[in-house]
């Protein structure tokens, strides 16, 4: 009997028997009163019912009565190398409307579309690194898969990792989706369109993203990380540290009270504080840069930086670590910017420390970084490519004694 249940049990227990001690008629009651003790009972039980939800989730970690490990100083202990590698989507698709747990038959169905999706890419990858495959039949997706590292260099998940049913990490709207954009935050995104349309793809390293020029993967986006999501908290009583796996970031969070930088000092990766509420860390970081999306030209790969889309002069992050068993780690975080989106919103990631890597290794993102000089050596190439090949055109017609007339 799950805790939901055994407390509906107990509460209908307890009101009928209530019931019995208090009126005389007890067991010799007419049949029009024993209808009208059970209405009663049943209406109790049902408007107890948000209540008891709302209980169920706040003691779901605590349902097994499992107690978190403490530090010496008596914080809980969040230490260790923990990943994000969940297969839940960050949005529910619209048609569950507000259904957060797929059934098992629609768990089923999704666990076999996504192993089919992994199969096509892994035989993608195999026939093009054996020369197999028709390169210019795919698409971008599949070349992304060819150019990335071959299907056995990534980790195999324990079995023991849970398969979790629910459509979407946001939980809050209530529909698992990110709220819509203000219409100032579309302005901005239309007026960076207009400025990325009349540039090459590397025209100059500002066309790529912070994170292919490896400056950073930005906040919230460096918490959930779609390969080695591995990430390193260290712990001591005044300061929080999560060491990042991805451009070897580490957020080193006080949490002695200390006020916030003043708003004129900002960071790629904000300001950010630390307290404890009861077993919640909660951090607030303020004071990002206003160039999280890229600023004023947009990136010619966008949708790599999935979780904001403003420029950051204006976010606050909240960002909650609750250790809810051995193996799991609640981390939530809360998006506020009210000149992006229309209100709040939160999204729920469980971190796992089952089957993680036994220490973060280095991402020497600068020392590796070759695609960013091969990218715009190349554009280069194609530029000289192009230039040439107008130049030997506009001769060719002056020598065939016809200038302004096209000869293809």
């Amino acid at each position: 009997m799950t805790g939901l249940t055994a407390a509906t049990a107990r509460l209908t227990l307890t009101v009928t028997h209530w019931m019995f001690l208090m009126f005389p008629w007890r067991y010799d009651m007419t049949y029009r009163l024993r209808k009208w003790c059970w209405l009663l009972v049943g209406a109790v039980v049902v408007s107890s019912v948000p209540a008891l939800l709302a209980q169920g989730r706040a003691a779901s970690s605590t349902a097994s009565r499992w107690t978190p490990p403490r530090t010496s100083w008596g914080h809980p202990d969040l230490q260790g190398i923990w990943d994000t590698a969940v297969n839940i989507p960050m949005e529910r698709s619209r048609e569950l409307g507000e259904k957060a747990v797929l059934s098992a038959e629609e768990l089923a169905a999704r666990e076999a579309q996504a192993a089919r999706r992994r199969k096509k890419l892994d035989d993608t990858h195999r026939a093009a690194q054996a020369g197999q495959a028709d390169v210019g039949t795919l698409t971008e997706s599949e070349v992304a898969g060819i150019v990335a590292p071959a299907p056995e260099f990534g980790p195999r998940l324990p079995a023991s990792r849970p398969t979790y049913a629910r459509t979407s990490l946001v939980i809050d709207p209530l529909d698992g989706r990110i709220p819509s954009l203000t219409p100032q935050a579309r302005a901005r995104l239309e007026q960076r369109e207009a400025a990325r349309y009349n540039r090459g793809e590397a025209d100059s390293w500002v066309d790529r993203n912070s994170w292919e020029r490896c400056i950073t993967r930005t906040l919230p986006l460096g918490m959930l990380s779609t390969y080695a999501s591995n990430y390193q908290i260290l712990q001591t009583p005044d300061y929080f540290v999560v060491f990042v796996e991805m451009i070897h970031e580490p957020r080193i969070i006080p949490l002695d009270g200390r006020p916030h930088l003043a708003a004129g000092l900002r960071q790629w990766l904000g300001d950010s504080r630390g307290h404890w509420e009861g077993d919640t860390l909660v951090v607030e970081t303020t004071n990002f840069v206003d160039k999280l999306d890229g600023g004023a030209i947009m990136p010619s790969h966008p949708h790599i930086v999935f979780t904001h889309r403003g420029s950051g002069e204006h976010l606050r992050l909240v960002e909650r670590f609750t250790r809810t068993d051995q193996h799991t780690i609640d981390y939530q975080f809360t998006i506020v910017d009210p000149t992006t989106y229309t209100k709040p919103w939160t999204a729920s990631v469980p971190m796992r420390n089952d089957g993680t890597p036994p220490m973060v290794y280095e991402y020497a993102c600068h020392e590796g970084n070759l695609a960013m000089v091969h990218l715009l050596k190349g554009a280069r190439a194609d530029e000289r490519k192009a230039l040439a090949a107008a130049r030997k055109e506009s001769r060719e017609r002056l020598e065939s004694g016809q200038p302004g007339v096209s000869l293809r």
